[in-house]
């Protein structure tokens, strides 16, 4: 409901979605998240293909077969998260959409599959760790909202959207356009979408809930997929259009705003004023230098390349390191606990920064002047050389 407050007077140049997290996902998702530039468009191609297969609209040669799957096998490559979704909701399609258990067998012993099991393994077990990271998983009610708020939760995040399950079910119940074969994929294929999405809204696949909108974007598409079939041939073309832009407002809205002027609608990425004194404090500072700061993702030693023994604890366990040790060290040694000689050797690090990010991050100031030689010559930014 984030773009119809527009109706209450609330300006269109504000930020609509502030404190949405079901945000608009072109912008949220698909433009700044990495991996799903290509797990998004490959999960889509691999569960539209497996229903068109399975309905019999559509057979598949074998050299199509295995580029499907070299596809589905590389894409926990890009995003395990998506191949876990796009994996059952292939699963179920085979089922809902073919001859039940019997399809999801012809499924995991057909060409495609048997193409895609070596990577697909080797990959989730790099990227999870030997499955290490399966302690992650875990129960979280209600997604990023809680049992007190989830009404208003669900209507401020999902407004429309929340009627179409319904809608879609009744029109599905009551179309005589259909067959009765056809009708009954259709529903399964419902109940397969409903089910995905509620499951993902309340097990959690990674330490920050909100990355759980990776999971659910694809039942949500497979929710407009089914809005577009069903009610085609129900609904006049003005009609029709008019469902769209109702449920499509609050998305409109914001792309709308984000292609506004810089300086109205930017977003701060690196500072030059900082940029330029952190240069300027590594001129003396050896290309090989190992340091201590603090693990942000927007750090001014990462846009001059410059090495740190912990970085960005998300971008750390998206590729399937294991940092927790090393993060408390580093966070020992950041707030002055303990022999920081001792700390910055377990480490690795040659040197530590103090600057803008590390005042921000850490609250507190540094407690080494007295102990390594800071061999920075710009204030502001102190670089302190930690003795071999």
């Amino acid at each position: 409901l984030a773009g119809w407050t527009l109706l209450q007077g609330t300006p269109l140049a504000s930020d609509l979605t502030q404190g949405v997290d079901w945000k608009n996902l072109f912008l949220s998702v698909f433009v700044t998240q990495r991996g799903v530039l290509f797990a998004l468009p490959a999960g889509l191609l691999l569960v539209e293909a497996t229903r068109r297969h399975f309905a019999q609209s559509l057979r598949f040669s074998n050299n199509v077969m295995m580029t499907l799957g070299l596809i589905w096998g590389f894409l926990p490559l890009f995003h395990v998260h998506a191949f876990v979704v796009v994996s059952l909701m292939m699963a179920g399609l085979a089922i809902s959409q073919g001859a039940g258990l019997r399809s999801l067998k012809t499924l995991l012993v057909s060409q495609m599959a048997v193409v895609a099991y070596v990577p697909a393994v080797f990959f989730v077990l790099r990227s999870s760790d030997g499955l290490k990271k399966a302690s992650l998983v875990r129960l979280d009610p209600w997604w990023t909202s809680d049992f007190a708020n989830a009404g208003s939760f669900l209507l401020i995040n999902f407004g429309p959207w929340l009627v179409l399950p319904i809608a879609l079910l009744a029109a599905m119940l009551v179309s005589k356009r259909q067959s009765s074969a056809l009708k009954k994929r259709r529903l399964l294929e419902l109940a397969l979408y409903s089910g995905l999405f509620l499951f993902f809204f309340n097990v959690m696949l990674a330490p920050w809930s909100w990355d759980n909108i990776k999971l659910l974007i694809f039942p949500y598409l497979g929710f407009a997929r089914l809005a577009w079939v069903t009610l085609d041939p129900i609904l006049p073309r003005f009609t029709r259009i008019a469902v769209a832009c109702v449920l499509f407002l609050s998305g409109f809205l914001a792309v709308e705003m984000s292609i506004a002027p810089p300086m109205q609608r930017g977003l701060m990425i690196y500072s030059s004023p900082v940029l330029g004194s952190t240069e300027g404090a590594l001129k003396e500072v050896p290309i090989a230098a190992v340091f201590a700061g603090a693990p942000t993702h927007d750090h001014p030693l990462t846009y001059f390349g410059r090495l740190r023994a912990v970085g960005y604890e998300g971008h750390l366990w998206s590729h399937g390191i294991d940092y927790k040790s090393q993060m408390q060290l580093l966070d020992s040694l950041m707030r002055g606990q303990g022999d920081a000689g001792e700390t910055a050797h377990r480490l690795g690090v040659t040197h530590i920064i103090w600057g803008s990010s590390e005042s921000a991050f850490y609250q507190t100031e540094p407690t080494w002047p007295g102990t390594f030689k800071n061999v920075s010559r710009v204030a502001g930014v102190s670089i302190y050389e930690v003795p071999r």
